[in-house]
């Protein structure tokens, strides 16, 4: 029995997008495609995936603090990469803030008190 680890992660947009422009190049380069062989509007075009090993982040930090920021949490994650990037509403109404929702995977976590 495989267990796989889940953790979703959700931030408030910058005006430069570079926080989704980070998480999806790492997206990209997990599935780089054909290495440039094929177009990716060519009916042949295709995803290779890249050995787990080459894009892993060995270690991520998320800290947690409580409502009166006199206790945190910091959890450690090993190994964690990207899954998938929620998808992003596009409205034409009023200015709202781009909220990104990334899922990732990771082998194991760490909790420091």
């Amino acid at each position: 029995m495989k267990i796989i680890h889940y953790l979703k992660y959700l931030k408030d947009g910058c005006e430069d997008y570079t926080l989704l422009k980070i998480f999806e190049g790492w997206m990209e380069y997990i599935s780089s495609g054909a290495n440039n062989q094929v177009n990716q509007d060519h009916r042949g075009y295709y995803r290779r995936m890249r050995y787990p090993d080459s894009y892993k982040c060995n270690t991520m930090y998320i800290n947690k603090f409580e409502k009166n920021y006199k206790r945190t949490l910091r959890y450690r994650f090993v190994n964690a990469f990207p899954k998938s990037i929620d998808t992003i509403p596009v409205n034409y109404g009023s200015a709202e803030i781009l909220k990104v929702s990334v899922n990732f995977n990771y082998d194991r976590y760490i909790v420091n008190g």
